[in-house]
């Protein structure tokens, strides 16, 4: 087995890809559920980590094959060969190295470059920072924090006016309305 131990400082590029969810069949694969709606393709990547967060522990895995099953992706590691070794991994984060990635299409992106970011509109009303991405089934709805309030905000390209990373913000035209359903 070529798997190593690391810690997550070491792991600079890499960012939460999903959560390992099961094993799938007898031959050692795990399932693992995304965290985002449109998932990178896999098999760019050789080696991927799975990480325990609360332990700040993780071991890079070389990865044999990928695919996706539906909105789930089924992965083969070097290393876990019987559906007990899968079984042993569930519950944890698989990691991917973000500069593999694909770059979306122009006014999307990936979650790990809006995590964080503040979050103003387009007439200068800043309303905090995005401290949460979840999924709806129909889109992202962003979770921004900011001045004893929260907002959810849907993550639709037709919202962004401007995305400044120098500044680390995202200013947005939000419908009207919005913001005062968020405020009862």
């Amino acid at each position: 087995m070529v798997t190593h131990e690391c810690e997550l400082k070491d792991l600079p590029d890499f960012i939460p890809y999903g959560k390992i969810v099961k094993a799938h069949g007898i031959k050692g694969e795990i399932k693992v559920a995304p965290y985002f709606s449109y998932p990178d393709d896999l098999q760019l990547h050789q080696e991927i980590a799975l990480v325990d967060t609360e332990k700040n522990r993780c071991t890079l895995w070389p990865v044999i094959r990928s695919r996706f099953q539906g909105n789930n992706a089924i992965l083969k590691l070097e290393g876990i060969e019987t559906r007990n070794d899968a079984e042993e991994c569930r519950g944890i984060e698989l990691w991917i190295d973000k500069t593999l990635m694909p770059r979306p299409d122009d006014g999307e992106y990936y979650w790990h470059e809006i995590e964080g970011l503040m979050i103003e509109t387009d007439d200068g009303i800043a309303l905090g920072k995005v401290s949460d991405i979840f999924s709806s089934g129909a889109h992202e709805v962003w979770v921004v924090t900011g001045k004893g309030r929260e907002y959810l905000i849907p993550a639709k390209k037709e919202f962004i006016v401007e995305k400044d990373d120098q500044q680390g913000k995202l200013i947005l035209t939000l419908p009207p309305g919005l913001l005062e359903i968020n405020e009862s």
